[in-house]
């Protein structure tokens, strides 16, 4: 056997002793939920529907919305099995200052530490999200070189993986690196809006490539930090048939021809009811699938800003409804994560378009009462 293909075998163990882990850990975060629905004709929340399904079923959550909303930690406690931390995470947060992570000074109460524990207390499983990103990095790196900032995101990557081993079973570890605005290529950032990825080298090519190699190794290091862990790329505007969607596919599919140790893509979801059917969307991901990929709804939301008067939440509910029956339909879509919980705390505040509309974009109100898009989020998890 070559050294190639005996990597690739050793790849396809990994992603099967991976599959059987998370589907055993999923059964004893929902043990409960199993316990509960043998006694009642049909699911009392999402997280038991999601228990039938066999899948994750997930909302974003922030730190201080679980301090400060007991209606929101109680509907996020009741409803999901799955987490991602909403903003905790990410690079710029967790170490503000270079190798000062927040663990050093705060270790029991800082924000990344209060959405792990609340999860686990609740019997949630936990997505880290992100170790790669154009956005939300430390500010310390822009005044580092190339050489520099791919070794500070190394270490990052390898400090925070190893620091949250055996509490987060995935990462998105590298996030949105596919510009649609610039011929759905990898980013090369621009002077004035993210000058981050700009300093990867002189010229574009030389950018592109360093952002390429520094990737990898992210994703290198994660998996040397917990072998356990899955782990996925993430990017919005792929769930249509379009050129970016083919780059990302493009991408996900050199990296593992590659070597490198990615497990799956992240479709983020955040849609507007004027979007491609679900349809396009159960297209791509099986362009994935086929070749062994994970997939999952990493950050759904849906705005209802295109909605004729009167007709926002039911278009809204058939179109979540098909987004998630699209995952269940597919073997190797783990899980559905919404981008928050209800519509007041969404991080999408107006209707460009529609000045005076409210986008109205996730399963609850601003009361946190359910909408019908929770329901028939419920339906499609169960099959129907």
């Amino acid at each position: 056997m070559t050294t190639s293909n005996k990597t690739q075998s050793n790849r396809r163990i990994r992603r099967q002793f991976l599959t059987v882990t998370l589907a055993f850990a999923f059964n004893l975060c929902c043990s409960h939920a199993f316990t509960q629905q043998s006694q009642t004709s049909s699911p009392a929340t999402l997280r038991d529907a999601a228990a039938q399904a066999h899948r994750l079923v997930g909302a974003a959550l922030s730190a201080g919305k679980l301090r400060n909303s007991p209606s929101f930690a109680a509907v996020a406690g009741r409803e999901f099995n799955y987490v991602t931390p909403e903003n905790e995470m990410k690079p710029g947060l967790l170490e503000p200052e270079q190798n000062q992570f927040v663990w050093m000074t705060n270790p029991d109460d800082n924000a990344a530490e209060q959405v792990v524990r609340f999860a686990e207390a609740h019997g949630m499983k936990v997505k880290g999200h992100n170790l790669l990103w154009h956005e939300q990095y430390p500010k310390w790196m822009l005044q580092l070189n190339a050489q520099q900032i791919h070794d500070a995101f190394v270490n990052h990557a390898h400090q925070v993986v190893r620091h949250f081993k055996g509490r987060v079973i995935a990462w998105d570890v590298v996030n949105e690196v596919i510009d649609n605005d610039n011929g759905n290529q990898l980013r090369v950032g621009d002077p004035v809006k993210y000058p981050l990825y700009q300093r990867l080298g002189a010229t574009d090519a030389e950018r592109r490539a360093n952002l390429y190699q520094l990737i990898k190794d992210v994703f290198v290091a994660a998996h040397q930090e917990d072998p356990a862990a899955l782990l996925f790329m993430n990017d919005y505007s792929i769930e249509a048939a379009s050129p970016k969607a083919d780059a990302v596919i493009a991408l996900a599919i050199k990296l593992k021809a590659d070597g490198v140790p990615i497990d799956g893509v992240g479709f983020q979801c955040h849609l507007g009811l004027n979007r491609a059917p679900a349809t396009e969307l159960a297209a791509n991901m099986k362009r994935l699938t086929d070749r062994g990929f994970l997939v999952n709804i990493s950050e759904i939301d849906i705005s209802e800003c295109d909605a004729p008067a009167g007709q926002g939440d039911a278009m809204q509910a058939a179109y979540w409804h098909d987004i998630a029956a699209a995952c269940v339909a597919n073997a190797s879509c783990n899980g559905i994560t919404a981008w928050g919980i209800d519509d007041k705390d969404s991080w999408i505040k107006t209707c460009k378009n529609a000045p005076g509309r409210l986008p109205r974009p996730l399963m609850f109100d601003d009361s946190f009462t359910a909408k019908p898009s929770y329901s028939a989020t419920m339906q499609a998890l169960l099959g129907k």
